[in-house]
């Protein structure tokens, strides 16, 4: 009995070895996925907001005779996960030595913005149909809801 009594012993020191190994891997399952759940969070609020600089910086440089531009988000999101294309420009000084700078500047997406929200805005109203009453020949309704009619037949 006493060889039976160690391999049940065993037995149940694997199991519980085992079951606090499992718990240590749940664990840390459970903490990176709150970690990668806070770091998508925190990408798409920096997202929102660099959306809101471009959008404003896009809006203080429109004139009625331009065309309007807007972020192209989704081209945006696909760049920033990658590699942001870096263009250099020189540039010319107007100091008395006349140096050339170069100057760095990050490309970002813009794409022409629809008309059919600008024509919306600018629609103009329609005019009412000015049904008249088959009852009282009164335009704006219908006999239907003719309230002399409604008012004539309860009597």
């Amino acid at each position: 009995m006493s060889r039976e009594s160690r391999i049940g012993r065993n037995a149940e020191e694997d199991i519980r070895k085992i079951s606090q190994a499992m718990d240590a891997l749940a664990k840390l399952i459970i903490e990176k996925r709150q970690d990668g759940t806070q770091l998508q969070l925190e990408y798409q609020h920096k997202l929102e907001r660099l959306n809101q600089v471009i959008e404003l910086i896009l809006g203080m440089r429109h004139n009625e005779s331009e065309t309007r531009y807007e972020l192209d988000a989704n081209h945006l999101d696909r760049l920033l996960r990658g590699n942001i294309e870096i263009v250099e420009k020189t540039v010319e000084t107007l100091s008395t030595n006349s140096q050339a700078q170069a100057e760095s500047y990050a490309l970002i997406p813009i794409v022409k913005k629809s008309h059919a929200s600008e024509t919306s805005i600018h629609r103009k109203k329609k005019k009412k149909n000015k049904i008249c009453c088959s009852f009282c020949n009164e335009p704006g309704h219908t006999r239907a809801k003719c309230e002399k009619k409604l008012l004539f037949s309860k009597e």
